[in-house]
């Protein structure tokens, strides 16, 4: 028990993710946790595309150990719709003809 119970209980995470236009993100991440509190170590690949008022993720998880995850070798597929990208597109095209003075 005590402290280095506590600090065996950390995991480590760490993500990327490459924008390409607004339109398009891959990504990748890698998941780490420690031998004595379950030993998982998973790797994820993904990309999303953004389609105005539409967005679309896909992703894949794979375990790069011996203990399995039941999302494994999976495809998870996500649609989201932005309910407030035509008020943001109007408030922008206003913005852009505000005349500030001469």
């Amino acid at each position: 028990g005590g402290l280095s119970e506590e600090l065996s209980e950390i995991t480590a995470a760490i993500g990327l993710e490459y924008c390409f236009q607004d339109s398009l993100s891959i990504r990748t991440g890698f998941f780490n946790e420690s031998q004595n509190k379950g030993s998982r170590r998973y790797l994820t690949m993904g990309a999303g595309f953004n389609l105005n008022l539409f967005e679309i993720d896909l992703s894949y998880l794979f375990s790069t150990s011996r203990v399995r995850n039941p999302l494994e070798n999976t495809i998870r597929f996500s649609l989201s719709i932005n309910l407030d990208q035509s008020s943001s597109q109007t408030s922008d095209e206003n913005m852009s003809n505000v005349d500030i003075g001469d």
